[in-house]
């Protein structure tokens, strides 16, 4: 599981006899998705772009609201080219998730840990989409129009997931298993 957890983060968090059924992470280090093939080459561009009109304006002594004019763009194209894959590796380094036998549980958080905790019988729409491999991204609930089109996606998604997991037909099996029998 991740580093910064064990298997006592569940305990303190489960109910009156509740057992743990399955435990996961997500996959773990730098993770490309299909956006990708759009992004990395804007934000090459960008912070090139960015780099060499800062480097111009403070070696030409340029005036100082020139050189605080350029500082926004050389963060925000080091954040879309590097910033963002290290946000999203730390994320899912930090994140478990367990399957009881009541409830789904998500444990994230990238300063302070937080729980979701979800009851089957209550989730409307489970969906699995299938990766490579045996991996896949089991979402719970639907997601909102931002969330779905969200490209900026860090392992701090807003709708509850089980991202990128091994095994996820297995447990989106088990899943629905849990949703029929205590619906």
């Amino acid at each position: 599981m991740s580093e910064y957890d064990n298997e006592s983060v569940f305990q303190r968090y489960l109910l009156e006899d509740e057992v743990i059924d399955w435990r996961g992470t997500p996959i773990q280090g730098i993770c490309f998705r299909w956006v990708d093939l759009f992004l990395i080459p804007f934000a090459s561009f960008w912070a090139g772009f960015a780099f060499i009109w800062n480097a111009i304006v403070w070696l030409e002594g340029a005036p100082v609201l020139f050189k605080l004019f350029g500082l926004p763009f050389l963060v925000v194209g080091f954040h879309i080219l590097i910033g963002r894959f290290l946000l999203d590796m730390v994320a899912r380094a930090r994140t478990d998730y367990a399957i009881t036998n009541n409830r789904i549980l998500i444990v994230d958080g990238l300063f302070k840990e937080n729980l979701t905790s979800l009851v089957p019988s209550r989730l409307d729409d489970v969906q699995l989409k299938q990766g490579l491999g045996k991996r896949g991204t089991i979402k719970f609930g639907r997601a909102s129009f931002w969330e779905s089109w969200n490209i900026w996606r860090t392992g701090l998604s807003r709708q509850p997931e089980f991202y990128r997991i091994k095994d996820a037909r297995d447990v989106f099996q088990r899943i629905e298993r849990l949703r029929q029998r205590k619906g």
